[in-house]
């Protein structure tokens, strides 16, 4: 700031490069209106080509600065991450790659880094109906946290397959690896060694980071939600963050607000949410997007599927991931048909399907209500009904089908950063909006502002008001035939050139002004006019 009074001795080149700096380039065009101001002068936008041009060299600059920090900013978001992310290398706009964004292609499941299956005693074995199906696969992770003093091994060697359609709980005390496992997996975190794959993509891979991540619903420990917005609200402003089209974002939220039953409180602020439903505002949030969680079941496509095979076929129970359907014996010839057609559709529109057979002694067991039915062999595609609900079906086979998800197809490049801030921008309006005393507050310093100014305008203009007052030659001289007056005179023709001037008096008189003509030069001493004009020759 001690170079703003010598401005004008700045030479232009140092002036330029000081310019990258907000407050010089700011600062700039505030003085040089100062000094045109103090000058008289004034500076205007209808001049900013002519004198007043330093309001657009300064707006240039102030542009400019904005958008070599944006692309600061996200350098050095890249290459100097928070503890939640991931570290590039410092030249990694330089790789190709970088520019030319690769697409995800579909790879089936089950494809990928295949681990080796531990058989010891504590390993689980894989069901049958699972092979294939690995939507994550680690393979030997390691994580290692370097300290002043030692190393602290938080992954050692993790072998682990998660399979689509599951619900995996991660388990162990406080420190085991659980957190920082899934800081891995979300992309939040790099491991030290190993490798893991989601959906058959590398998660080393920095340039599918972005597309990975956007198949992730991510719940972390902390909720993260907007204080002063109501539920839907907050679900709107992060569905358009991670990307949902702008047609899709009431139906997606909708969708989230009923498959969570929060639809009772959507117009509550999360601020007075409950401890619970301050959770499941926050798990509606990871669901929203396209994450490979949540099912969209065409529950009509495959029972129509069904009924082409075995027309008597009921759709008995449906749930979130599966549905049950009952098939009579009567029709058993048309099974081997129906499962050949389901089979194809297995890694579509089908993640699996397994059958199971009523037996008397479920009968039994159903009409004594000696014991709860268990519903068949169906492994973890299983879902245990209601309480209220009965568990057994009166007919001899059912067969339940677990659908895969296609989730929401999300936008990305310029698309999505216009949405990302428009949504912020929406953020801000809404708190606004519902924060009645920062309202206020606001509303109360522009009033402080403003009103000073507008006062102070409309007393200067009272008392300074500017009459307007037309000059004609009425006010200073008498019409032809006007008595004489004391504050008006004829007006005054001084004839220096020895030539007749009648024309012109003529034309005077015709303008309703009377005329005395003197021929020689004029004495002020002796006779006077309240005005005069002098005519002279041209020796030319």
């Amino acid at each position: 700031m001690g170079l703003l009074p010598l401005v004008n001795a700045i030479p232009k080149s140092l002036e330029v490069f000081l310019s990258i700096f907000h407050p010089f380039s700011f600062a700039i065009g505030i003085v040089e209106s100062m000094h045109m101001e103090n000058d008289l002068q004034g500076a205007f936008f209808s001049d900013i080509g002519g004198d007043s041009s330093h309001i657009l060299s300064s707006a240039i600059y102030l542009t400019l600065d904005s958008v070599l920090y944006i692309i600061l900013t996200l350098y050095f978001d890249k290459i100097i991450p928070d503890k939640h992310g991931v570290k590039h290398n410092p030249l990694f706009c330089l790789n190709p790659s970088f520019w030319s964004k690769k697409k995800m292609t579909t790879v089936p499941l089950g494809e990928g880094e295949h681990i080796k299956e531990d058989s010891g005693d504590y390993a689980e074995k894989v069901p049958i109906e699972l092979l294939g199906k690995e939507a994550i696969r680690i393979s030997n992770v390691k994580k290692m946290y370097s300290g002043k003093d030692k190393t602290t091994e938080a992954l050692r060697g993790l072998n682990l397959d998660i399979y689509e359609g599951q619900i995996t709980a991660l388990l162990g005390h406080s420190g085991a690896g659980k957190t920082t496992l899934l800081n891995i997996l979300s992309g939040m975190g790099r491991a030290t060694g190993g490798s893991a794959n989601i959906y058959g993509h590398p998660l080393s891979d920095l340039s599918l980071r972005q597309e990975i991540q956007r198949k992730i619903g991510f719940c972390p420990q902390i909720d993260i939600y907007f204080e002063l917005l109501t539920v839907k609200e907050n679900l709107e402003v992060f569905a358009q963050i991670k990307g949902v089209p702008r047609s899709k974002v009431k139906s997606e939220v909708e969708k989230v607000l009923s498959d969570l039953d929060i639809e009772n409180i959507e117009d509550m602020k999360a601020n007075k949410l409950s401890g619970g439903q301050r959770r499941k505002l926050t798990l509606g949030i990871a669901l929203l997007g396209d994450p490979k969680v949540t099912p969209s079941c065409d529950t009509e496509a495959i029972t129509s599927l069904i009924k082409q095979h075995v027309s008597s076929a009921k759709l008995s129970t449906q749930n979130v991931e599966d549905l049950t359907f009952t098939l009579p014996f009567l029709n058993m010839d048309a099974f081997p048909a129906l499962f050949s057609d389901l089979e194809g559709h297995v890694g579509r529109d089908i993640v699996s399907y397994g059958v199971s057979i009523t037996t008397l002694d479920d009968v039994f067991l159903k009409l004594e209500g000696e014991a709860e039915i268990e519903k068949g062999d169906y492994g973890v595609f299983a879902q245990e009904q209601n309480e209220e609900e009965d568990h057994f079906s009166s007919e001899p086979e059912d067969s339940s089908l677990l659908m895969s998800d296609s989730g929401t197809p999300t936008i990305s490049g310029l698309a999505l950063w216009r949405q990302q801030v428009l949504a912020v921008a929406r953020i801000r309006y809404l708190k606004v909006i519902h924060d009645i005393k920062g309202f206020r507050s606001i509303l109360l310093l522009l009033a402080l502002f403003i009103l000073p100014l507008v006062t102070t305008t409309i007393v200067v203009n009272s008392f300074h008001s500017t009459n307007t007052w037309e000059l004609t030659p009425q006010l200073y001289f008498r019409r032809p035939g006007d008595r004489a007056h004391r504050y008006y005179s004829n007006l005054l023709l001084v004839n220096t050139t020895g030539l007749p001037i009648e024309n012109l008096v003529h034309g005077i008189t015709a303008q309703n002004i009377a005329v005395d003509v003197l021929d020689g030069p004029y004495d002020e001493n002796t006779t006077a006019y309240n005005g005069a004009i002098e005519i002279t020759r041209d020796n030319n």
